[in-house]
């Protein structure tokens, strides 16, 4: 017999002289894990994933130093297998990934990952073997093939992420078309928002399954907004956009906050979130605070905001804005120091939001923070190391040494500190 029949032999014995129903095993289970979940994982663990990822960091920016170096050496098919093949390779992984429950939750910064190369890589293959023509050609055939990609995943995975990605490509796609086709009557865009927001209620209200009412709430809000917001333009001439877009966003919010407040749907609430900023974001505007300051409000806001979803029915969102709000708090950390004496200072608010991921077990945080870290490195390369092969190289090296130095915290803080807590 092996252990762990022996382990749910033993179980079943004392659940019956203690008459234990597997109810109250169950709730046992759960408020268990409630409780460990509660308590911060050590300052040596985390330090521990800290320098792994900071070596991993290191190493990838070596190595896209290195490849940005001799781009214009670079083949077609070399540069094609770079960028459109890597991504490519990456949304695979996170196809992987949510197959296996256990790595379930490193899908979210792949497939972010992913839509991000996989389209830059379109558009490479695009200028290495295309003869010219229309751009928007170009813009239609990539947004087509994500919006394929991205909507047959979303049905198969049901990720709210997926729907978003494929709202976002289908938008593009969509607004190529009229652009190319001469057709774009704002009257007919509102009207086709609003019938896609009733039919997204019917289907609510009929039971359909939730996922699939998601992509309609989606396109209706965006319908609706871009369809309000040319009427208005148009008939209120001669006033600053800014406050036909604020008019547009009032009328919007208020739309979803009464929608959120029947239906209690989580895309709701995510769509009444992005009106809710577009309005502050406006408000700032118009009180002529300078851009880089609004992005740095707004991303602390939404990372506050997500992480208070995180303990709500709507904590599919999390993710999402954290994503949104980390980078919207980077972009304008970067911009407020940028060129300046102490814009090294960049690196280590990257390096302490890698910090806070690690603590918050966030992915999504710590795909951020990486990316801005490899971003920062590439800038500072190009602006101080253009030819320097030992640039690339140095840097590779920093990666295996941080790698080794977490390996060896990992040894110590087990070997010396865990012990000595036991």
């Amino acid at each position: 017999m092996s252990t762990k029949q022996k382990a749910l032999d033993s179980i079943i014995k004392i659940a019956n002289k203690s008459n234990l129903s597997i109810q109250d095993i169950d709730e046992a289970f759960i408020k268990d894990k409630a409780i460990k979940d509660t308590i911060p994982p050590k300052s040596g663990s985390i330090m521990t994933h800290v320098f792994g990822y900071l070596g991993g960091i290191f190493i990838l920016a070596g190595i896209g130093v290195y490849i940005a170096m001799f781009w214009e050496s670079m083949n077609s098919p070399s540069r094609v297998v770079i960028t459109l093949g890597s991504g490519f390779f990456i949304y695979l992984m996170a196809v992987s990934c949510h197959i296996q429950e256990k790595f379930k939750r490193a899908a979210t910064p792949l497939f972010i990952v992913s839509a991000l190369l996989q389209p830059t890589g379109i558009f490479v293959m695009l200028r290495e073997y295309s003869t010219g023509g229309d751009e928007r050609h170009g813009v239609l055939f990539m947004a087509s093939i994500m919006l394929i990609q991205q909507l047959f995943t979303f049905i198969r995975t049901k990720r709210l992420l997926l729907a978003l990605t494929s709202l976002f490509f289908g938008c593009i796609a969509l607004g190529t078309s009229l652009d190319i086709m001469g057709f774009y009557n704002s009257g007919y865009i509102l009207s086709l928002g609003f019938s896609i927001y009733i039919l997204a209620l019917i289907a609510h209200f009929k039971d359909f399954p939730k996922f699939a009412t998601v992509p309609f709430f989606l396109l209706a809000g965006y319908f609706q907004a871009t369809g309000i917001f040319e009427i208005l333009r148009s008939s209120l001439l001669g006033i600053d956009d800014r406050y036909v877009l604020l008019l547009t966003v009032i009328a919007m919010l208020t739309q979803q906050i009464l929608t959120l407040i029947a239906l209690q749907r989580t895309i709701v609430a995510f769509i009444s979130i992005a009106f809710g900023c577009t309005l502050f974001i406006t408000i700032f505007d118009l009180l002529n605070l300078e851009p880089e300051y609004i992005s740095l409000i707004i991303g602390f806001s939404l990372m506050c905001i997500a992480y208070a979803l995180n303990k709500t029915t709507h904590k599919f969102l999390t993710p999402i804005w954290h994503f949104i709000g980390a980078i919207s708090f980077l972009t304008g950390a970067f911009t407020i120091l940028e060129e300046s004496p102490i814009e090294i200072l960049f690196l280590g608010v990257a390096c302490g939001m890698l910090f806070i991921s690690t603590y918050a077990k966030s992915r999504v945080l710590l795909i951020v923070s990486t990316l801005s870290i490899l971003s920062y490195i590439g800038y500072f390369t190009k602006e101080h190391f253009v030819n320097s092969i030992g640039w690339p190289i140095a840097l590779i090296f920093m990666g295996f040494t941080l790698i080794g130095m977490s390996a060896l915290a990992f040894r110590l803080n087990r070997k010396y500190i865990q012990e000595n807590e036991e």
